[in-house]
């Protein structure tokens, strides 16, 4: 039963790295992997021990009604900023050190102490901006 559940939830894992900068529901995951045998049960009961590995991140969907979750690839070392845009919902890493150093700097300054894992700048991509 054990090799059962590691396929499962090497299936779970799969799908969220097949699917990288999406954010999905758990509803989401279990209608696209219900065929491979997966349960309801197993896809609830994993996506909150993938998120404490640092697997995954968690967060709201815009009406606040579900949550939402997204792959991380950094994992636990995801100590970086993050941009949102709010037109294709498409969440890209903060790569500028500099940048990000300025930010957290401002912050500081403030008397603002950063969660840099949940944090997220809202705004326009490059390809949401020009249309």
């Amino acid at each position: 039963m054990r090799n059962y559940q590691t396929r499962q939830r090497e299936l779970l894992k799969d799908y969220f790295e097949a699917h990288a900068n999406t954010k999905c529901s758990a509803s989401d995951v279990f209608l696209a992997l219900k065929d491979e045998g997966i349960s309801r049960s197993f896809v609830y009961r994993n996506l909150d021990r993938l998120v404490s590995e640092g697997f995954l991140e968690i967060g709201i969907n815009e009406a606040g009604t579900h949550a939402m979750y997204e792959y991380r690839s950094c994992g636990m070392q995801c100590a970086h900023l993050h941009m949102q845009c709010v037109k294709c919902g498409k969440t890209f890493h903060l790569k500028n050190g500099r940048q990000e150093f300025l930010l957290k700097k401002i912050f500081v300054e403030n008397g603002f102490e950063v969660d840099v894992q949940r944090s997220i700048l809202k705004g326009y991509c490059d390809g949401c901006k020009e249309d």
